[in-house]
């Protein structure tokens, strides 16, 4: 459905919505339950373990280290993509409960210089995998949920991202593979007119 269509629908509703507004019923008042008492010491031990680091955080270790890296772009799949070249940094921080990241790098077709930084995780209380990324190619703060394959060594992701040239969200997967102790491979995925392509690709291989 275009974006004219679903102004005109939006439109459409909000004009029955003010005509029938008289017309409609009254909802009744929704009567709040009583808080229950919440037992302190109960509390206390809950968050306590949900903020202790486990097994699923031991599986980040892979990740951490000094890497070099080979970005590359698609943004028209008619044309090769835009390579980056740089290295990044991850090591723990907070008590091993996240992997903090910061990268730097320069693309040769434009000479722009790209920097980054982003954190890693394991959410206890929602059983899930944690990213959130920053760049100085955008305003905008990613935050990715993921998980595990049974094998250990690849890590998926989900997000919805703001496109900036249509303002409308896109859904994008990405996909985090441990290929080797010291290679890692980064793909993500973007769901374009109900059509998944690859828009972004990066390598990275541990310094020596």
């Amino acid at each position: 459905m275009s974006r004219l269509l679903l102004s005109a629908a939006f439109v459409l509703a909000l004009g029955i919505t003010s005509t029938r507004a008289d017309d409609a019923p009254k909802a009744e008042p929704v009567k709040a339950e009583p808080a229950k008492d919440i037992d302190a010491q109960e509390l206390m031990k809950a968050m306590q373990k949900a903020a202790t680091p486990g097994e699923e955080h031991r599986k980040l270790d892979a990740f951490i280290g000094s890497w070099s890296f080979v970005a590359k772009m698609t943004i028209d799949p008619s044309k090769p993509p835009m390579e980056t070249k740089g290295e990044c940094e991850r090591k723990w921080t907070l008590g091993k409960r996240f992997v903090q990241e910061s990268a730097k790098g320069t693309c040769e077709a434009t000479g722009h210089e790209f920097e980054g930084m982003g954190v890693l995780g394991y959410d206890n209380t929602q059983k899930k995998y944690v990213s959130g990324w920053v760049d100085n190619m955008s305003t905008s703060l990613d935050r990715c949920y993921g998980t595990f394959d049974n094998t250990g060594k690849i890590l998926t992701f989900t997000s919805e991202k703001m496109c900036p040239l249509t303002n409308e969200q896109v859904k994008t997967r990405t996909v985090v593979t441990i290929a080797a102790e010291d290679k890692v491979n980064f793909e993500m995925f973007v769901n374009m007119g109900g059509k998944e392509i690859r828009a972004f690709e990066i390598n990275y291989t541990r310094k020596k």
